[in-house]
């Protein structure tokens, strides 16, 4: 039997082979869409938020202007604060709901649920769920941003920006004669 440590290890070297600067263990912001608050989140030592994530990730690239942080140690790459966080979520139990209600929250760009269960697979809420036999380097390039409603008791989520941004624009319309 694999443990939860084990799986957050496997989670965290793919993402560090897939240009992801990880923390495990890492608390971070609710309904914040900066992303400064996951760079404060990854790069403090203790940052005083609320919501434990599994593992934590940014995305680095090479050639990215100098306002972007230096990653010390990965050949003069910088974290993408505005397009590539990610948070990951190891769940050991059946109760993956609770885990895609987290993550729906959280001021991440990417958002994934590894499972210890090989029979759980698909997605709900527009969040991949995979096994951690089947998690590889393709599945992560293959992670698409998912966008949701932040309006109380809308469920409304898309992968399309464009439809997102048609989608809200119907909620200030509502709000404008309430």
């Amino acid at each position: 039997m694999v443990t939860h440590s084990e799986i957050l290890k496997q989670v965290a070297k793919l993402l560090r082979e897939n240009d992801f600067y990880v923390r495990t263990q890492r608390s971070i912001p609710l309904e914040a869409r900066e992303g400064l608050k996951v760079l404060y989140a990854i790069t403090r030592k203790k940052p005083q938020w609320a919501v434990i994530v599994d593992v934590l990730g940014m995305k680095m690239k090479k050639g990215l202007p100098d306002l972007y942080p230096l990653v010390q140690g990965t050949d003069d790459k910088r974290l993408d604060i505005f397009h590539g966080a990610i948070a990951v979520e190891v769940s050991m139990s059946s109760d993956v709901k609770r885990e895609i209600d987290k993550l729906r929250k959280l001021p991440v760009n990417l958002r994934l649920v590894v499972t210890a269960d090989s029979r759980m697979r698909g997605e709900l809420a527009g969040i991949p769920i995979v096994p951690y036999q089947k998690l590889n380097s393709k599945i992560i390039r293959n992670l698409k941003e998912t966008f949701f409603c932040s309006w109380e008791d809308c469920d409304y989520f898309t992968k399309n920006r464009e439809h997102f941004l048609k989608h809200e624009q119907k909620h200030g319309k509502h709000s404008c004669y309430e």
